[in-house]
């Protein structure tokens, strides 16, 4: 027999979103709708630069947009009836 946990969630159980520095692993928690903001061109707690005025790395960019894209999903589904619903699902299994 195999034990399976999995957990089953949808935009409107998201309270914050996180954005974690790889050097020091210090983080941002903004809500949702906080979180479709720029991202600091520096860690707040180590001052790590994540980028600057002449280069954006791809991964800041990515963040950014897939930020926007859930908050205009948010936007998108909060209007009256809709077709579908979003739900996601992650494993609730700890590492090992």
């Amino acid at each position: 027999m195999v034990k399976e946990t999995r957990i089953v969630f949808d935009l409107g159980d998201i309270r914050h979103v996180r954005i974690i520095c790889t050097k020091c692993q210090g983080e941002i928690a903004r809500s949702l709708s906080q979180s479709r903001n720029m991202l600091p061109q520096r860690c707040p707690n180590c001052l790590e630069e994540w980028w600057d005025e002449a280069s954006k790395p791809r991964v800041i960019d990515a963040t950014v947009e897939m930020l926007k894209a859930v908050d205009r999903l948010v936007q998108s589904l909060s209007m009256d009836e809709q077709p579908v619903a979003v739900r996601f699902e992650i494993d609730g299994e700890d590492e090992k």
